[in-house]
C-alpha cells in the first residue's frame, strides 16, 4: 500500500511452478528484481509456539528478513574456474543472530580471497544483522518470498522516479470493470471453451510487444500482469479473481472492437486457481508479439472494479486495446479512460 508496487509472493516448497520459474530461474530473478529497485523479503516459516526461535545455523523462523544485494563470485578451484551465486541478507534486528553457515562473516573460507574482493563486498566481523550466504543454501532454508516490484513513477529520496534510474520497469495500465448483465462472464473450467459459456464476454486487453533494437529478437522477455479488484462498496467482500494470458494466433489479424474467441488464441498461462485476494499477479519470460489479457471473476454477473498493470523489461508495448462485451456508452468510457491514463512515457533503453 505504501509503494503502489506490484506485490508477489514465491513459496519455494509448494508453488514456484506456478510462477513459470524454476530453481536455476530464480536466481537471476533475484538479480533482476534488484537491479530494478524491487524490494524483496523472505522467511521461514513456523507455528506460533516456534516464531522468533533461533536455529542452530543462526537462522529465526517466523522472522523476516531483506534481501539487499547479489554477487556472482568466481572461484578457481583445481585450475577450474566455476561461479558462486551469493546472497546478502539482512536481520532487521541489527544485531549479532546472523546466519553462521557457509560463505558468513566468520567463515574461513574468506580467506581465501584478496583484500580487494573482502572489501568489495564488505565482508567484516560485525554484529550488524547483515550477511552473505550462498543461493543454493538460501533455496533451502527459506520457504517464503515475497517480492514488491517498484512502479517507474516511484520518487526516492533524492526526490528522482525510478525510471531516472539505469534500469527500469516499463508500465502500461487500465482501469476497468466488470457489469452484471455486460461483461462480468465468470469463469469457464474448460481449456477450450468451445460450448457456449460466458467466458469470452469478459474484458479482453489486447497488447503487442516489441523488443528494445538493443536486443537479439530471439531473447525473451520478462513481464509481470496484476489484476487489482476494487469492491463497489465499502462492506463488499472480495471477488476470486484470476488472470489468464493467451497469445493471438499469427494468422488472426489483430483490430479495435474484436471479441476474441477460443480458436483464434494460444492460452499459455495464469494466475493459478480462482482466488479471493485483492490483487494477484502472473510472471512469465516470453516472446515477442499480440497478447491477450482476460481478467475474470470467478462468479458470472457480479458488479466489480478494477486495475490492470503491466511490468514488462527489455520491451516497448506497442498497440494496446481494451475490448468489452457491453452496451455502447459503457464502452466509450472505457476506451476513453484508456486514452487518458493508459501509461508512462517511454524512458531510454537499457540493458542488464
Amino acid at each position: 500500500d505504501f509503494t503502489g508496487g506490484i506485490e508477489q509472493r514465491f513459496e519455494f516448497k509448494s508453488n514456484l511452478s506456478l510462477t513459470h520459474l524454476n530453481e536455476n530461474d530464480l536466481f537471476d530473478f533475484i538479480k533482476s528484481c534488484i537491479d530494478y529497485g524491487s524490494l524483496i523479503a523472505c522467511s521461514i516459516n513456523a507455528d506460533k509456539r516456534k516464531i522468533e526461535s533461533v536455529l542452530p545455523n543462526g537462522l529465526v523462523i517466523g522472522h523476516t528478513y531483506s534481501i539487499t544485494n547479489y554477487y556472482i563470485l568466481p572461484i578457481k578451484y583445481d585450475n577450474n574456474l566455476s561461479d558462486r551465486n551469493l546472497i546478502r541478507l539482512r536481520n532487521p534486528w541489527g544485531n549479532d543472530i546472523e546466519w553462521n553457515g557457509k560463505w558468513s562473516d566468520a567463515d574461513p573460507i574468506w580467506n581465501l580471497f584478496d583484500e580487494k574482493t573482502r572489501k568489495r563486498l564488505s565482508i567484516q566481523r560485525k554484529h550488524d544483522g547483515e550477511f552473505w550466504m550462498s543461493f543454493k543454501d538460501f533455496y533451502k532454508e527459506f520457504d517464503v518470498m515475497e517480492v514488491c516490484h517498484i512502479s517507474p513513477d516511484t520518487y526516492d529520496e533524492f526526490g528522482l522516479t525510478i525510471q531516472d534510474s539505469k534500469h527500469h520497469w516499463r508500465m502500461w495500465y487500465a482501469l476497468g470493470s466488470w457489469r452484471a448483465g455486460e461483461n462480468s462472464g465468470g469463469s469457464c473450467a474448460t481449456l477450450g471453451c468451445r460450448h457456449g459459456c460466458y467466458y469470452w464476454r469478459n474484458p479482453q486487453f489486447i497488447i503487442e510487444l516489441t523488443l528494445n533494437r538493443t536486443f537479439n529478437s530471439n531473447r525473451l522477455c520478462m513481464m509481470i500482469i496484476a489484476l487489482m479488484q476494487k469492491p463497489i462498496t465499502n462492506n463488499s467482500n472480495e471477488q476470486y479473481i484470476q488472470i489468464r494470458l493467451f497469445r493471438i494466433k499469427p494468422n488472426v489479424k489483430i483490430c479495435e472492437k474484436k471479441i476474441y474467441k477460443p480458436d483464434e488464441v494460444e492460452r499459455i498461462a495464469s494466475t493459478g486457481p480462482y482466488v479471493n485476494r485483492r490483487e494477484v499477479s502472473l510472471l512469465l519470460k516470453t516472446t515477442t508479439g499480440a497478447y491477450l489479457i482476460v481478467p475474470s471473476m470467478a462468479d458470472v454477473d457480479q458488479n466489480c472494479d478494477f486495475l490492470l498493470r503491466i511490468f514488462s523489461q527489455d520491451t516497448t508495448i506497442g498497440r494496446t486495446f481494451v475490448n468489452i462485451f457491453a452496451n455502447d456508452n459503457h464502452e466509450d468510457q472505457i476506451h476513453q479512460n484508456l486514452d487518458q491514463q493508459h501509461s508512462i512515457p517511454e524512458q531510454t533503453p537499457s540493458k542488464l
